[in-house]
């Protein structure tokens, strides 16, 4: 059985709610556990309430979990709003001058007056967050001296008094604790795990990706949950020797990526589902000249400006049917930062090799939840820039009718050849034609490129047993939550079919959901998206489904409670 804890602290905008949770997470990082964090937020300028929840265990962890061990309330709203997660042997830190605790509450409750300890210590007030992690320290029965070295990492820049006033806070609320309540403690297990990993977003995960490949440049516009992919490249820009910038708008950075690529630079371009949307018919430009280009898109709640800092997967049928007109185009749905990492190596060689827009299409969970990973093996990648011309002839054609429908890519002013990039319809030279015949002959060549790619599509893969009596079906991050989920259910009559290639489907698809004696599809929009396009492509119909659309990720509980009522109604049928 998974051993694990979960922790949350939370408080009002502005006292570094988010930091306070990463330093504590650091901790346990240095304790050698695997940590997975979640962070809530709203789409204000200016306060709100913030949240950081993180769980931590000996073992992987797939996902967090919604219920809490430990709780620290930084103002009332905490309690008024997230005390029904805190389980019923948890414990909650709060300062009571500040908190007004419900007379119903039946909690191991630790009342530190983090307001009065920080002006005895002479210490600005958004060092409360500093007290309470020392008190949670204490709780938790860690060296103090950890949360020295993970302040260290933090405030060292910001000068030595400020480093010893966050010291001196946490030693103040780590001594409050043990002086007055000795008896709380949480029994944290032990880990003996030392191999080398990292902690990181799928943003991260996929910037480093974009490195690793050999692109060297990105255009991007900044739109939340995408935005912190721009800042990481950015930060690297002159060590990876790329060119990074932030365009005047998503029409900009598309149409900036489609003339790199065309000049011969493997590039990316990324924004969420609004930026998209300005970014389609600049989709079909690349589409048409058949200029390989790689798109980052991080889904958040739509329609229109949405619910911008929150977690949705409903873009799925947008990007796969974008841009009028028909070709050929790949979504991957990366689940996890390791998916998120080595697909998004595959989509700048599947862009290169097939000349297409390759989507990435990830989510606000994925993009700044962080996950313990072990570290990426370089050696592993393979860069495949496809049927690349060093040095074009004189007869070239850039759209030459090859069997495979992929043409010799010769990039401009490398040999004699005329590389052209025509937007209208065109023969196979380029220009531009309205021939009826030649129009067809055109459209199928580029249309002839599937039939090699599904070749080299991998199959849906399975989790647990194969011969389970339910399949739970999901693509991207809610793989997260499913898998969690499966650890705790452990039995038989479960397994999950993750599908991370999406349009096009590979071929195995169809055999593996026949072969499921029953399906239910979990997924984080309204109408059921991934349901309805495997009913449309294979043919299978699927009437369970699981819907969420709150801009509230998938939780582990809550699809363990659901699958298994569903499997105790089957069970009676």
């Amino acid at each position: 059985m998974l051993q694990h804890l979960s922790f949350k602290i939370a408080g009002e905008a502005g006292f570094g709610i988010k930091e306070a949770g990463l330093i504590f997470s650091r901790v346990l990082l240095n304790q050698n556990y695997f940590v997975f964090d979640y962070s809530e937020y709203p789409s204000l300028i200016r306060g709100g309430h913030n949240t950081y929840q993180a769980t931590f265990s000996d073992q992987k962890l797939d996902c967090f979990y919604s219920k809490l061990d430990l709780l620290i309330a930084l103002d009332q709203q905490t309690i008024d709003s997230d005390i029904d997660q805190l389980l019923p042997n948890g414990v909650l830190i709060f300062d009571p001058t500040v908190c007004k605790i419900p007379e119903s509450l039946h909690r191991k409750l630790v009342p530190i007056p983090l307001q009065e300890i920080v002006k005895q210590a002479q210490a600005p007030e958004i060092t409360k967050n500093t007290v309470a992690l020392g008190a949670a320290m204490a709780i938790i029965d860690l060296p103090l001296s950890a949360l020295f070295a993970s302040l260290s990492r933090s405030f060292e820049a910001k000068g030595e008094a400020v480093l010893r006033m966050n010291h001196l806070t946490a030693q103040e609320g780590f001594n409050f604790v043990k002086n007055n309540f000795p008896a709380i403690t949480i029994k944290t297990p032990p880990s003996e795990q030392t191999e080398p990993r990292l902690f990181l977003t799928a943003n991260d995960a996929m910037s480093l990706a974009a490195i690793a490949s050999g692109a060297k440049a990105y255009f991007a516009y900044p739109m939340t949950p995408a935005s912190s992919i721009l800042h990481n490249l950015a930060k690297m820009e002159r060590a990876a020797g790329m060119v990074v910038k932030q365009s005047e708008d998503e029409i900009a950075a598309i149409n900036q990526a489609i003339g790199a690529s065309f000049a011969g630079i493997r590039c990316a371009v990324g924004t969420s589902g609004g930026g998209f949307a300005l970014m389609v018919e600049a989709l079909g430009l690349a589409a048409i000249t058949e200029t390989p280009l790689v798109v980052f898109e991080v889904q958040r709640p739509g329609p229109a400006t949405g619910v911008p800092t929150w977690t949705g997967q409903a873009d799925l049928n947008f990007v796969r049917h974008s841009t009028p007109g028909d070709f050929l185009r790949i979504v991957v749905a990366p689940g996890d930062v390791e998916e998120a990492f080595h697909l998004t190596t595959k989509a700048f060689n599947l862009a290169d090799k097939y000349q297409i827009p390759v989507i990435v299409l990830t989510d606000k969970l994925l993009a700044e939840s962080r996950q313990t990973v072990t570290e990426f093996d370089h050696k592993k990648i393979n860069i495949d820039q496809g049927n690349l011309v060093k040095n074009s002839s004189e007869n070239y054609q850039r759209y030459a009718n090859d069997p495979s429908g992929i043409s010799p890519r010769a990039l401009p002013d490398f040999g004699q050849g005329l590389v052209k990039a025509n937007s209208d319809e065109h023969d196979f030279a380029g220009y531009s034609t309205e021939d009826a015949q030649k129009i067809e002959q055109i459209v199928n060549k580029r249309a002839r490129k599937v039939e090699l790619l599904k070749k080299e599509l991998p199959p849906p893969t399975i989790y647990g047993p194969q011969n389970a009596e339910l399949t739970i079906v999901s693509w991207g991050s809610t793989k997260l939550a499913v898998n969690q989920a499966l650890q705790k259910l452990k039995n038989d009559s479960v397994n999950h079919l993750h599908l991370t290639y999406l349009e096009p489907l590979p071929p195995q698809t169809k055999l593996r959901l026949e072969a499921a004696k029953n399906l239910v599809v979990i997924e984080g929009n309204q109408t059921g998206q991934l349901a309805s396009l495997l009913q449309e492509k294979t043919g299978v119909v699927i009437n369970d489904r699981i819907n969420k659309y709150n801009g509230r990720p998938f939780y582990p509980e809550e699809i363990e409670e659901k699958v298994s009522q569903m499997l105790k109604l089957k069970a009676q049928n």
